[in-house]
């Protein structure tokens, strides 16, 4: 795989939180009926994550992830089928990875791209056994029809938590995420930021070169966001039409002013043209609320004093950043 799909497929993984250990119920229920189905002795949605293969979900199985380079799961994304070993003893490929050569390792597997709705592959649904084994027509039927079922799940899960136009999660995944975070911070004491974002004078873009177009700045745009959510924790999530909401777990004031000029700067470079603003080019105002101590303050205030203060950036003739000063 080259280095572009490999980040397009971390980015995807991250925001569909495939590598989350909170149990799924769907995705078990897909794995345990296909090892019920084949009499296999373990069954696993594995996702490949960087270096790592994360067992998403599984049955019979006792590991939560292993090193990617010896896996199998590895050989199957390459795939556009089923990949089928037999005896993994024999398989220059396989013979000496741990998984194969050890006392509790596996001889034999079957496995299945898993791909996402955009056709990315993602890892595998598979069936590993203690001995060598063949495979039946049954058992590559079960498989292939549960790797469909585990792709739709997957489209669903997509369907709930990220915005299709932009990419970056929705605003009913922000909500419920900016929930757990603060509860994070509440237990922890540790510091948050929140940005409100919005594209200045973004009607007037519509009106002036059309919603088409409107849709490309809004893409545009997102893409420069996500250099402000470069850390695990971050969020960001398009909430409403033009504005877009930026959550930074563990920030202070010197981080939250760094992380607004990165962004800011990233949209000038865009060089975006807007004849109906007076700044001629695209650019967005932003509303910031510190959070020294989450236990002080609900997560409304925390919305209210942004939501306040991109009103007032708004004010100052836009295309700034105003850090609520209470």
């Amino acid at each position: 795989m080259t280095p572009e799909v490999e980040r397009a497929r971390s980015e995807l993984i991250e925001r569909l939180m495939l590598t989350d250990p909170s149990y799924d119920e769907s995705f078990d229920r897909i794995v345990r009926l296909l090892k019920a189905l084949t009499g296999a002795s373990a069954a696993a949605f594995t996702v490949l994550d960087g270096g790592r293969q994360f067992y998403k979900a599984h049955d019979g199985l006792s590991a939560r992830e292993t090193p990617r380079d010896i896996s199998f799961c590895t050989h199957t994304i390459e795939q556009t089928d089923l990949l089928v070993v037999r005896d993994a003893r024999h398989d220059p490929r396989f013979a000496s990875s741990p998984l194969v050569c050890t006392e509790d390792g596996h001889c034999f597997y079957a496995g299945m791209p898993v791909r996402a709705p955009s056709g990315l592959p993602l890892g595998a649904l598979c069936i590993l056994d203690a001995q060598p084994r063949e495979i039946g027509l049954r058992e590559r039927e079960a498989i292939a029809d549960l790797t469909g079922a585990l792709e739709e799940a997957i489209m669903l899960r997509s369907l709930a938590v990220i915005d299709p136009l932009t990419g970056l999660f929705n605003r009913r995944h922000f909500e419920d995420t900016v929930g757990r975070e603060w509860l994070r911070g509440f237990a922890a004491q540790k510091p948050l930021s929140l940005f409100i974002v919005d594209v200045d004078h973004f009607k007037k873009y519509n009106d002036a070169y059309g919603h088409p177009a409107g849709d490309a700045c809004l893409r545009a745009v997102a893409g420069a966001l996500r250099i402000g959510a470069r850390r695990v924790g971050d969020v960001l999530a398009r909430i409403g039409g033009e504005e877009f909401v930026l959550l930074l777990p563990g920030t202070t004031m010197a981080d939250a002013l760094e992380v607004s000029d990165r962004i800011r700067e990233a949209i000038a470079l865009l060089e975006l043209p807007h004849s109906a603003s007076p700044l001629g080019t695209v650019t967005i105002s932003m509303g910031v609320s510190l959070v020294p101590d989450p236990t002080a303050e609900t997560l409304a205030s925390a919305m209210a004093r942004a939501d306040a203060s991109l009103y007032r950036a708004k004010q100052h003739g836009r295309d700034c950043v105003v850090i609520a000063d209470d």
